[in-house]
């Protein structure tokens, strides 16, 4: 047996729902009747009830939504629900065109840890601690750190500190170590 909703729960959805700014006019009947558009600092849509309805308006024929039947009741939520169904279909296909666009149009940017292999930087002298990478300053690694702020817009983390062993500066790079990443996202490729 199908579930019936009250006539409070019905108002209930009736006021929650938003009807679209100008729908007084194109629906005088029926939105126009319980309700109206404002516009000003905050555009939005009003529904009139028993406290803030004015003489002026119930003389202009404006009622109070508790005033109207279940029928327009259930009307005015179908017209609200189909409404915004459409447009939620229209900006989800807007964005998911965009998605696309954007994926095929950007290449992919490879990690500060990839970009330093390419450039020649020895793996076996790279160390980490967590997700934070540990490699010898030199130059390849300043331009490597540069070319990946110009491409990305993103200026790496990093600090320097003298390796004990060897004393040499390495620079510890705050989350460009690949692997521990991988790990952590249970994606061991």
């Amino acid at each position: 047996m199908p579930k019936t909703m009250t006539r409070l729960a019905l108002l209930d959805k009736v006021r929650q729902s938003a009807p679209a700014l100008g729908w007084d006019e194109k629906y005088p009947y029926l939105f126009g009747k319980y309700g109206m558009t404002i516009c000003g600092i905050y555009d939005g849509w009003h529904w009139f009830e028993a406290d803030n309805i004015t003489d002026a308006a119930r003389s202009r024929g404006r009622l109070p939504l508790t005033d109207a039947s279940d029928a327009e009741l259930l009307e005015m939520f179908a017209i609200t629900q189909d409404y915004w169904l459409e447009k939620y279909k229209e900006w989800l296909e807007r964005a998911e065109d965009k998605i696309k666009r954007e994926k095929h149009s950007k290449p992919q940017t490879k990690t500060i840890m990839s970009r330093l292999i390419d450039a020649g930087y020895p793996r076996a002298e790279m160390a980490n601690h967590e997700t934070d990478l540990y490699v010898f300053a030199t130059p390849v690694v300043y331009e490597v750190l540069e070319k990946y702020k110009q491409d990305t817009g993103i200026s790496p983390v990093y600090s320097s500190f003298i390796d004990q062993v060897s004393g040499k500066t390495m620079l510890d790079i705050a989350w460009a170590y690949d692997p521990e990443w991988e790990r952590k996202m249970g994606n061991n490729t």
